[in-house]
C-alpha cells in the first residue's frame, strides 16, 4: 500500500524484500517499523522537486531482519538535544515515527542507525525475531 502511494506521487521506488512466509512472531512490529519508515520517506520525498526516490531493502537471515530505507530529502534536518525533531508546526501530534521505530527495535534487542547527508536520509534497522 505505502509503496503504491509513493509511486502514485511520482516517487521512484527501488525495493528488494526477501522475508519468508513462515514468520509469525513479530509481524506486527515489522508493520510498525516499515510503515513508519515509509511514511517518513514519502513525506520527505514530497518536499523534493526532482530525482525523488525511496530505496528499501528487507532481508531475513537466521532469526534476524535487516531493514534499510533511504530516500532523497530537502537537506533540512531539525535537532533538539541530539534528537531529530519534526519540522511540522503541530509538534504535539507529529514526530513520533522514529521514536516508535526505536521503541520496537529496543523491545527486540535490535539496533537502529540514522544517517544523512545533504541529499539522502537513511535508516538501518537490525531486529531479532
Amino acid at each position: 500500500y505505502k509503496l503504491g502511494k509513493a509511486s502514485n506521487q511520482s516517487i521512484q521506488i527501488n525495493s528488494n524484500i526477501t522475508i519468508p512466509s513462515h514468520i509469525q512472531e513479530g509481524v506486527e512490529d515489522l508493520v510498525t517499523i516499515i510503515g513508519n519508515l515509509l511514511d517518513n520517506a514519502i513525506e520527505a520525498s514530497e518536499n523534493v522537486v526532482k530525482d525523488r526516490y525511496i530505496g528499501m531493502k528487507i532481508k531475513y537471515k537466521r532469526g534476524t531482519v535487516f531493514i534499510d530505507v533511504k530516500n532523497r530529502y530537502d537537506g533540512i534536518v531539525n535537532h533538539k538535544n541530539g534528537e531529530l525533531t519534526t519540522k511540522k508546526e503541530d509538534k504535539a501530534f507529529h514526530g513520533i515515527g522514529l521514536k516508535s521505530v526505536r521503541a520496537v527495535v529496543n523491545n527486540h534487542d535490535g539496533t537502529m542507525k540514522v544517517d544523512f547527508d545533504e541529499k539522502e536520509f537513511r535508516v538501518n534497522v537490525m531486529l531479532y525475531i
